[in-house]
């Protein structure tokens, strides 16, 4: 079964083992996995929409009109960083069992046993990410930040600032699936692929961000910073006119780098690559 298995797996795709996972949870009669994961998804539902209604949908939040990250919001996204982070991490590990079990098909030791073992993880790690965001929403009630408010820290910290590619994450296809994608692409398509569909997503929400910014500048009863402004305007401007472009990436204004450069040590070690696909799913839909 060894080569056999490896190109029928290889060639079948994640989009495909999707499908076979489906199958092979009804044709074992695991009702209750199915009833569970399904009522996980429910009560994550449940708790990321009390987010949205305490604090607006992710793209109407408002930057503060002085430039600055308070410290006391950047402490609060690392408390949510915080909490998610056991929960994180068994979803890497998910992923890093998925990983080995695809490479052990890839060098032609596969086996049945092998495949059910990949379906069983990824099964296995629905309610996983069910989880993480279940978690995230009442650390986020918890922390008083909206979805938004945590967008614009992840993206501004991770991706504009460090330099993180939008396009981390594991060798296939976590989440946000195209219906023109290839079930057969390689790692370097997929993670292509995740970075454009990322960087189309954030594009759109910080758009909307910095729309609602410019109008704070704009309110006479409102005290800003000029730099700042002229910045948003600015950043604005390179926005609506690169679909592919990350806000900021060839530096953050003064005032933005200054506030994070003392929580660069905490950013970076709450940093998970693997998951970095589900950070930003609830932020870019509303």
């Amino acid at each position: 079964m060894g080569n056999d298995a490896s190109k029928w797996l290889m060639g079948c795709g994640i989009g495909c083992a999707a499908l076979i996972l489906i199958l092979v949870v009804f044709g074992l009669g695991s009702y209750l996995l199915v009833k569970d994961t399904v009522e996980d998804f429910r009560e994550m539902g449940r708790t990321v929409s009390e987010v949205n209604e305490t604090f607006g949908a992710p793209r109407s939040f408002v930057p503060e009109p002085s430039g600055k990250l308070a410290q006391e919001r950047i402490e609060a996204f690392l408390q949510v960083r915080d909490a998610t982070s056991p929960v994180r991490e068994e979803i890497a590990e998910s992923i890093k069992t998925v990983m080995t079990s695809i490479d052990t098909m890839e060098d032609g030791r596969g086996s049945l046993f092998g495949i059910l073992r990949i379906i069983g993880t990824g099964a296995g790690a629905l309610p996983k990410i069910a989880a993480f965001h279940r978690v995230r929403a009442q650390a986020l009630l918890d922390a008083e930040m909206g979805l938004g408010e945590y967008g614009y820290l992840y993206v501004l910290s991770y991706y504009s600032w460090m330099k993180k590619s939008p396009g981390d994450g594991p060798p296939f296809t976590v989440v946000n699936r195209d219906q023109d994608d290839d079930d057969s692409e390689s790692e370097e398509e997929v993670r292509a692929q995740r970075s454009q569909r990322v960087q189309r997503e954030v594009r759109r929400l910080f758009i909307s961000i910095l729309e609602n910014g410019g109008e704070k500048c704009s309110q006479p009863d409102t005290v800003v910073a000029d730099e700042w402004c002229e910045a948003v305007h600015a950043e604005l401007e390179a926005l609506r006119n690169d679909s592919g472009r990350i806000p900021w990436q060839e530096g953050l204004p003064g005032t933005l780098e200054q506030s994070l450069v003392p929580y660069r040590g905490e950013l970076d070690a709450s940093y998970s690559e693997l998951t970095n696909p589900l950070e930003l799913m609830e932020s870019m839909h509303d």
